[in-house]
């Protein structure tokens, strides 16, 4: 409601539920002091803005990566305090905005770590309209049988984002902050049209396919790598003789991929 220019909105203040997550986290770029300044795309008498538009001005769009890289201090779930049951957490990341921008990606779930987990996962989506993007980090408890219950999550504005490494403190459904608990990721955003952003996609697509062909095949003289002969240059002795591990390298001239694997 607030993306099409509505200027109140009636909430249920009694539930804490995603909307309610969602409303605070909107208010947190000012302070949340309760009044934040509509972009100018909003306001200008003359917009021709269409939230449900199905492309925006290039100029607009932003590339975004995320590096969901680990957890710490993460409590059990809300009425499980005194559960022997340990968390076996996972993140949700949830992008809401314009119906382009709308994703969700999930990490792998960690078993029985709370205090520490790792999970190194890399989420890449684009914004077209960053001014109106809202982020969802839902940290949850995996069940197996039952639903999977929250453990906290944060809520924010998409453009209050900052390069470089960052914890993320979380929060109770209610948005009582939960102590020392905290997401720890890593950000990259950089400006780009979505036509950009899926040519490079794209291509990074092709390369993982390429990589992901590449077998050690000890003994043999050429490896094919998605249906194309890659030829084989192995080391010379003098190599292991200066103290470096002997090692075979797989040439692909006509892409200029090179790989080198180690041979013993």
């Amino acid at each position: 409601m607030w993306n099409v220019g509505c200027q109140l909105v009636s909430l249920n203040f009694q539930t804490p539920d995603r909307q309610m997550q969602l409303f605070r986290g909107k208010f947190k770029d000012n302070g949340s002091c309760g009044y934040l300044l509509k972009p100018s795309f909003l306001t200008d008498t003359n917009t021709s803005f269409n939230p449900r538009a199905e492309s925006f001005p290039e100029v607009w769009g932003q590339a975004v990566t995320m590096q969901i890289l680990s957890g710490a201090h993460l409590p059990k779930p809300e009425g499980e305090e005194n559960s022997s049951d340990l968390v076996d957490p996972y993140v949700k990341l949830e992008v809401y905005g314009v119906k382009e921008d709308c994703a969700e990606f999930k990490t792998a779930a960690i078993t029985d770590n709370g205090l520490n987990p790792r999970w190194g996962e890399t989420f890449e989506f684009h914004l077209s309209v960053p001014d109106l993007a809202m982020l969802r980090i839902n940290v949850k408890d995996y069940q197996t049988l039952t639903s999977n219950d929250m453990i906290g999550q944060c809520s924010f504005p998409a453009h209050s984002l900052q390069q470089g490494y960052r914890h993320i403190k979380l929060e109770s459904s209610e948005g009582i902050a939960l102590g020392p608990a905290s997401i720890f990721v890593h950000v990259d955003m950089r400006p780009m049209s979505k036509a950009a952003w899926l040519s490079r996609r794209t291509n990074s697509s092709i390369r993982q396919r390429k990589l992901s062909g590449v077998k050690e095949m000890l003994g043999n003289s050429s490896l094919v790598v998605n249906g194309r002969s890659i030829s084989r240059d192995s080391t010379t002795s003098d190599e292991s003789s200066q103290g470096r591990v002997p090692s075979t390298r797989l040439v692909d001239p006509n892409e200029g991929l090179t790989l080198t694997f180690p041979t013993s």
